[in-house]
């Protein structure tokens, strides 16, 4: 839905890798979009504060900055129309009827990179039910760690790992 606007597609690919540093012509070429939208791209980011430019000569090499509430809500934004894009929720809710989804780890928190793996929770009366998440990860190019536990094993794991509960409870979307 997204990806047809090239600033779009340009914020796509800064945010994929939030540590990695561009140019405006290594921001084109990843994005498909010419490096003149590029520039315009990065000059439209600049002006928000959405980027950290650094400049060595007469090039300049610009990454994003998580440090802004807007570039990590894009972040999460994008993230989330991947795994939507990824038919895995929709297969989720068909085979498991679940009370609650739940996206947690390094992509929730918005520190992830393309790298990342997708972490899922899946809170459902059949926790005995598999899913085959292959297919899956090969469309979002990233392994799935998926959870699935009935709310009496929940609160179990919750009783027996606090930490995790909390993390996963705090840093969830």
């Amino acid at each position: 839905m997204f990806k047809q606007y090239s600033f779009v597609k340009a914020l796509g690919v800064i945010l994929s890798d939030p540590s990695a540093e561009l140019s405006v012509r290594g921001l084109g070429r990843e994005a498909k979009i010419s490096p003149s939208a590029a520039k315009a791209a990065l000059d439209y980011f600049e002006g928000f504060g959405l980027t950290q430019t650094r400049v060595i000569g007469r090039s300049h090499f610009v990454k994003a900055d998580l440090g802004n509430p807007l570039v990590r809500q894009w972040k999460a934004l994008i993230e989330d129309e991947e795994i939507q894009k990824s038919g895995i929720v929709r297969e989720i809710i068909r085979k498991l009827n679940p009370s609650s989804i739940t996206l947690y780890g390094s992509i929730a928190k918005v520190t992830g990179d393309k790298k990342s793996d997708v972490d899922l929770l899946v809170i459902t009366g059949y926790s005995k039910k598999k899913i085959s998440l292959s297919g899956y990860e090969a469309k979002l190019k990233r392994s799935v760690s998926l959870i699935i536990a009935t709310p009496f094993e929940w609160k179990r794991k919750a009783e027996k790992d606090k930490i995790f509960y909390e993390r996963v409870m705090l840093d969830s979307i």
